[in-house]
């Protein structure tokens, strides 16, 4: 962030030796601090922009409030001294706990329910983006200067992803989507999930990725976890006829996104996304 945070503070009325710092300004994307019953959160650079992400705080707590998630309410927003912001009601509680008990698995599965209020749609447009981003993503990983044999794990697994029917895409559940639902998003009370946090991601798209993401970051493959999401996630919503067949093909397709960055940024998760193609193309005999 350019600009220096504390003159930021003190601009937006805020005196700095009152503020708490509770983000990682580190990682160059946000700033976040605690005043009293009030959060800011100042937005760096990143993507989607700064702008943009400002505006689905905005939009995403409100559109989770509506569908009856408890969110935090946005009080202001904008930009000072080039620096977009917003400053968000306090909600009260502890994150989540990891890795989840079956109680807060179910209840994380509730959560995310209300908030997707998916709806079946065709999904042709959808598989087709899908798929040029993952060979955009391809493409990146040989400009990344990775190995010879990772390249080669990445282009036959997109050749693979390539290869399956649209067919099984042709209905997908759209609706909306937190783009980061984790447990360090979500708040607790007394024990159980009363809360979710950091909207800045959110946007509207096939809700599956995100199941997929959460079932890989969360759940670990355990049959007991899964159950109790699952079981609360049909509280509120449904899955769509043909997941199980489509879920390790978005975790494929979230490795080769892995790869593209992760060379020489994050080593130890570049390897880990290699070594989810390996399993899956040695598993398939390809």
């Amino acid at each position: 962030m350019a600009t220096e945070p504390l003159q930021v503070l003190r601009t937006l009325g805020f005196e700095p030796e009152r503020c708490t710092s509770i983000g990682h300004e580190s990682l160059g994307r946000h700033g976040v601090y605690q005043c009293a019953d009030q959060i800011i959160k100042l937005y760096g650079d990143g993507n989607p922009p700064a702008a943009a992400r400002v505006r689905a705080e905005q939009l995403y707590t409100a559109r989770a409030r509506e569908n009856g998630v408890c969110a935090p309410r946005v009080l202001r927003a904008g930009t000072v001294l080039g620096v977009p912001y917003t400053i968000s009601r306090r909600l009260e509680g502890v994150v989540a706990g990891t890795p989840l008990s079956d109680v807060t698995a179910r209840e994380m599965g509730v959560m995310l329910g209300k908030l997707h209020r998916p709806s079946l749609a065709e999904g042709a447009a959808w598989r087709s983006a899908w798929i040029q981003e993952l060979r955009q993503a391809v493409e990146k990983a040989h400009a990344s200067g990775a190995g010879r044999e990772a390249l080669s794990l990445c282009d036959r697994t997109l050749a693979y992803l390539e290869g399956i029917s649209p067919l099984l895409f042709s209905l997908l559940p759209m609706g909306t989507l937190h783009g980061d639902f984790s447990a360090r998003n979500v708040l607790c009370v007394d024990g159980h999930v009363f809360a979710l946090l950091d909207f800045e991601l959110a946007h509207e798209g096939n809700v599956e990725l995100e199941l997929a993401r959460f079932y890989q970051k969360e759940l670990h493959g355990s049959p007991a976890r899964i159950a109790a999401f699952q079981a609360g996630y049909a509280q509120q919503a449904f899955l769509a006829p043909g997941f199980s067949r489509r879920l390790p093909l978005y975790l494929l397709g979230e490795a080769l996104i892995g790869c593209s960055w992760s060379k020489n940024a994050v080593d130890a998760y570049f390897d880990e996304c290699l070594a989810t193609l390996r399993r899956f193309l040695t598993r398939c005999g390809r």
